[in-house]
C-alpha cells in the first residue's frame, strides 16, 4: 500500500502595530464670547474676572491640539493672555490711567495651533471705576455784591466744582447750600447758580455755606458772602410840619423834618432853602 506524502505547513503569527499619524487639519474653535472685569486701580498682573474662562478647543491630537492665545485691538497692550487663558493687567502702575478713562474695552482673542490654524472670537473688559476722588472747588470764598431792588430770579454767583472719577455717578456734583440762604436765596443743584427767590432787605449780609457732593458721598465746600447793598431809590419827603410861635422876634417858626427811606448814606437828608420862592 502507497501513502502520498504532503508537505508540512508552518505558520508564524506576530503582531503589527500601526501608527495613524494625526494631520493638523483641525481649526481651534471657541465656544464663546467673553466679558471681564478689572478694578481701575488693580496693579500689573492682576486677573481680569472672567465668565466665563477664556478656552478654544482643538480635535486634533497630540501637539497638533496644543493652542496658542493673543490678544489684539485698541488697548491690547494694557492685557496680556496667559496659556491657560487667563487675562491679566499688564499696566506699570496703579495710577497709569486707562487709556482716555475708558469704560470697557472692546478686545479680539485669537486661537492659534501649532500648525498656525486659528480662529477669533470677541472678549470685551469693563473697568470697574472706584470713587475715590471728592468734588474739588475751582475757586476760592466768593464775594458777591448784590442791589436791594435784585428781582426774584436774579442771578447772584456760581460755584463751580469738578471730580476727578470717570464720567458717570461717581463724577456727577450736586450742589447745596448747608447754613446762611435766610430762605431768600437758593442754589439750582445742578450748575450751581444762585438766585434770589424773595425779596431782599438792603444791608442784609449772607454767608452761604455750599457743599458739593459726589454720588456717592465725597464732598467739598466752600464759602459765598453776599452783601445787599441800598440803591438810592427814595426821595425825600417832608413829614408834617411842627408849628411854633410866631408872635415874638427870632423865636422859632416850627420843625421841618424830610424822611428818606433809603438806608446808609443815601438816607441822610440835607436841608437847603431857596430865597427865590415869591410869597403873596
Amino acid at each position: 500500500m502507497l501513502e502520498e506524502l504532503k508537505p508540512s505547513t508552518k505558520v508564524t503569527v506576530c503582531e503589527v502595530t500601526v501608527e495613524i499619524l494625526d494631520v493638523n487639519d483641525e481649526v481651534p474653535t471657541f465656544q464663546h464670547t467673553y466679558q471681564g472685569t478689572i478694578n481701575e486701580n488693580a496693579p500689573s498682573g492682576t486677573p481680569v474676572t472672567m465668565e466665563p474662562p477664556i478656552s478654544a478647543v482643538d480635535n486634533d491630537s497630540g501637539n497638533n491640539s496644543v493652542v496658542r492665545y493673543s490678544l489684539s485691538g485698541a488697548g491690547s497692550e494694557l492685557f496680556k493672555i496667559l496659556e491657560s487663558g487667563q487675562v491679566i493687567s499688564t499696566r506699570r502702575t496703579p495710577s497709569s490711567p486707562w487709556t482716555g478713562s475708558a469704560k470697557r474695552y472692546d478686545l479680539q482673542v485669537t486661537a492659534t495651533d501649532m500648525g498656525n490654524l486659528s480662529s477669533s472670537t470677541y472678549l470685551t473688559i469693563n473697568i470697574a471705576y472706584e470713587n475715590d476722588n471728592a468734588p474739588v472747588f475751582q475757586h476760592g470764598p466768593l464775594r458777591a455784591m448784590l442791589p436791594g431792588t435784585a428781582r426774584t430770579g436774579s442771578k447772584i454767583a456760581e460755584v463751580n466744582a469738578l471730580d476727578a472719577d470717570a464720567k458717570g455717578p461717581n463724577s456727577k456734583v450736586e450742589y447745596i447750600i448747608t447754613a446762611g440762604d435766610k430762605g431768600d436765596v437758593r442754589i439750582d443743584r445742578a450748575t450751581g447758580e444762585i438766585y434770589v427767590v424773595s425779596t431782599l432787605r438792603p444791608g442784609t449780609v449772607y454767608l452761604l455755606n455750599v457743599s458739593a457732593a459726589d454720588g456717592k458721598g465725597l464732598a467739598a465746600s466752600t464759602v459765598v458772602n453776599i452783601t445787599v447793598v441800598d440803591v438810592n431809590d427814595h426821595k425825600p419827603t417832608f413829614s408834617r410840619v411842627k408849628e411854633g410861635n410866631y408872635s415874638h422876634a427870632k423865636r422859632s417858626l416850627g420843625v421841618i423834618r424830610a424822611v428818606d427811606e433809603d438806608t446808609g448814606n443815601n438816607g441822610t437828608v440835607e436841608y437847603s432853602r431857596d430865597d427865590h420862592i415869591r410869597t403873596e
